[in-house]
Order: structure tokens, then C-alpha cells, then sequence
């Protein structure tokens, strides 16, 4: 899919994949079909026949969150984050197998802000370790302000840092644009 609009947030099809794989692997495909039929038809356009590497709008993938969220989980978007673990596992064993030989949460949180732009159109990260147990991502200039999508990133950081030797670790998030902050960042802190 190419770029229409230079303010649409598009993602690589891995993102929308990995959802459709953790329901199939969650619940099947019965599960799946349910929590399709409910998108709108025109975000069904979207998310039929994706490809991991090709390009497609962010807010339908987002929307597809929900309803699984809603359909499948209890509607207050831990099944999301869920999602964002599921999500960083997947990808991190089927794409990215050598970040896994790292034993340093820091090193791949910073390496996953490198890569943003190989995955999103839009955002920049910057990324700090303040100490040897705590690594700090602040996200700027990305198109999509939304609780659903940030969830998925808690996610997907708390369980990037548990496959790259973190344990006990927590992520929480003191600034997000869904909340009125000019940026989003995550805290990740670990043994």
C-alpha cells in the first residue's frame, strides 16, 4: 500500500500480524472470524491480505486492538498489552533471532529505537539508561495519540527486556500524548 497522506500513520503488516497470530494461537480461528466481522467494512478492505513488510494505516490495526480487547479480553485494554508481549516475542524470535544472544535490556531498548523507522512512518525515539537497571524511551512526533496503542508498547518493551536477561521488570509510563503530554515515555526498570 502506498503513502496517500503525509499525516496517516502507517506501520509495517508484522504489527497487525502479530494480533491476528496471538487470537489464532489464543483462541482460533473462530475466535478471529468473530472479532473481523466486527470491524467496519472499509477497515476490513485495509487488513485483508497483509503482508509483515508491506505498509498499511495504524488506526485500523488500532481498531482491530479493541475489538479483540473488548471481545476477547475485558474491554480495559490489559489484553493489549498482552498483545504487545505476544507481539515482541513472536517478532523477536521469527525476525530479529540475534538481538535475543544480547543480555541487556538497555542495548535493545536503544537498538529497537534505532529501528523504529523500519516498522512505523512516523515518531522518533530517543532513548537513555540512566543506570545499569533502568532504560527511559520518550517518543516524539508520532501521528497516533491513543491509550490502545501505548499499552501495546508497554507491552512489547516489558517483555523485549525479559528476552534480553531483565528480570523483575516493570515498565510504566509518567507521559503520554493520549493524556495531553507533548510526548509518550516508558520507564523500564529491572534486576
Amino acid at each position: 500500500m502506498s503513502r496517500e497522506r503525509e499525516d496517516v500513520a502507517e506501520a509495517k503488516g508484522t504489527i497487525y500480524l502479530s494480533v491476528e497470530k496471538f487470537v489464532l494461537d489464543r483462541w482460533g480461528e473462530d475466535a478471529l472470524t468473530s472479532c473481523l466481522e466486527r470491524m467496519e467494512p472499509d477497515d476490513k478492505v485495509v487488513l485483508n491480505d497483509v503482508l509483515a513488510m508491506g505498509w498499511y494505516p495504524l488506526e485500523p490495526v488500532i481498531r482491530f486492538h479493541r475489538i479483540v480487547d473488548t471481545t476477547l479480553g475485558s474491554g480495559d485494554l490489559q489484553l493489549v498489552e498482552e498483545i504487545g508481549k505476544y507481539s515482541a516475542e513472536w517478532q523477536l524470535n521469527a525476525f530479529h533471532r540475534f538481538l535475543l544472544k544480547v543480555k541487556d535490556p538497555r542495548w535493545m531498548i536503544d537498538k529497537a529505537g534505532q529501528v523504529w523507522d523500519r516498522f512505523h512512518r512516523t515518531g522518533r525515539w530517543e532513548v537513555e539508561a540512566p543506570d545499569d537497571h533502568t532504560v527511559a524511551g520518550r517518543l516524539y512526533d508520532f501521528e497516533v495519540a491513543d491509550e490502545c496503542f501505548c499499552r501495546r508498547e508497554t507491552g512489547w518493551f516489558h517483555r523485549a527486556a525479559e528476552l534480553t536477561g531483565g528480570e523483575g521488570v516493570t515498565v510504566y509510563k509518567p507521559k503520554c500524548r493520549a493524556r495531553g503530554d507533548d510526548w509518550c515515555e516508558w520507564v523500564g526498570k529491572f534486576v
